[in-house]
């Protein structure tokens, strides 16, 4: 593969790891998933593939994707741009890059993320039939429904939903930022789209630009290749 953008371990003044906010019930009662564009720290529009009035194609674009999302669900809570530092007071995380002219968006895959076992989660960016639980998702009464039946993997429904939402895109800088083990998520996204590229799939100009891996996380695999959990598996890249 070969890689159009610079891919990079980097910080990045986007939030890390936001305040869970709170969703209406509707939202978790049937599977959800995809890429909202944000207009300030809490208010978003779902990407269609249309217009969309937090979206303007000619402009740069940082999109990030979170991690392992246990319990989140049932609470109605998925990450945003609202940080409580230690002074208490709530920050936008999204003016900077606001004001630097971006759009900001967050590709939403909690309801496949949350699972007990973060291996469970990490099987599903790579692979829809990985796991044990293969893509299974959860709805906001804790339930597993058995319908819609999910064939993609996680990082592959990224894909599908980042091609749809930039559709018309004509600007030259696109980052994506991924937390955790959203760090997977990130680095297989843009080896899909580099690849896609090349093959003259999509425009080369929706290739990410940078990548930004976050306070990352990797699983270490037992002697059976299967990803053990737990904070003695957990451990940062080389």
């Amino acid at each position: 593969m070969k890689l159009l953008g610079t891919m990079g371990l980097a910080a990045c003044t986007l939030l890390a790891h936001g305040q869970a906010l709170a969703f209406d019930r509707s939202v978790f009662d049937n599977l959800d998933y995809g890429i909202y564009w944000y207009s300030n720290n809490t208010a978003s529009i779902k990407a269609t593939g249309g217009t969309n009035p937090n979206f303007n194609p000619s402009k740069p674009t940082v999109i990030y994707v979170h991690g392992w999302q246990k319990d989140t669900v049932a609470k109605l809570y998925r990450e945003d741009f609202k940080h409580q530092g230690l002074s208490g007071n709530p920050t936008d995380e999204t003016i900077a890059w606001k004001n630097a002219g971006y759009n900001v968006g967050i590709f939403y895959w909690n309801q496949f993320s949350d699972e007990g076992e973060v291996r469970d989660a990490q099987a599903k960016v790579w692979d829809a039939n990985g796991g044990q639980y293969k893509m299974r998702w959860r709805k906001s009464d804790g339930s597993y429904p058995t319908s819609p039946v999910i064939t993609e993997s996680a990082s592959q429904l990224f894909y599908n939903e980042y091609v749809k939402a930039m559709t018309g895109y004509t600007g030259n800088n696109i980052r994506i930022a991924g937390h955790s083990l959203g760090n997977r998520m990130a680095i297989a996204v843009t080896e899909k789209l580099s690849d896609a590229a090349v093959a003259g799939k999509i425009p080369a100009g929706l290739v990410p630009k940078r990548v930004a891996l976050l306070d990352p996380a990797y699983l270490k695999a037992d002697a059976s290749g299967w990803a053990a959990s737990g904070p003695a598996n957990w451990h940062a890249p080389p």
